[in-house]
């Protein structure tokens, strides 16, 4: 029995659709999502032998030039869809 539902299946439809024409993006941005789509769009989907990744060691990954910037205030938090889309 699957545990993936019918409204979970309807909420990502329109992501495996591409990318929506509709939204209020920068030119730039929609351009880089469209040639981004035909990209992925171009690469050979997956087969039941591709799954090499479930057995990688993560514990070999190098994270120490990653840094946890911390907690975002409630300022920060409500601006940072407005400040992301004004970034560029």
């Amino acid at each position: 029995m699957s545990s993936v539902t019918n409204h979970e299946i309807a909420e990502s439809a329109p992501v495996l659709s591409g990318p929506a024409e509709s939204r209020d993006f920068p030119d730039w941005f929609r351009d880089e999502q469209c040639a981004a789509w035909k990209q992925f769009e171009s690469l050979p989907k997956p087969t039941r032998k591709d799954q090499a990744w479930r057995f990688a060691n993560v514990g070999l990954l190098d994270l120490t030039p990653f840094k946890y910037g911390g907690p975002l205030s409630e300022d920060d938090r409500k601006n940072a869809p407005k400040t992301s889309r004004n970034a560029v």
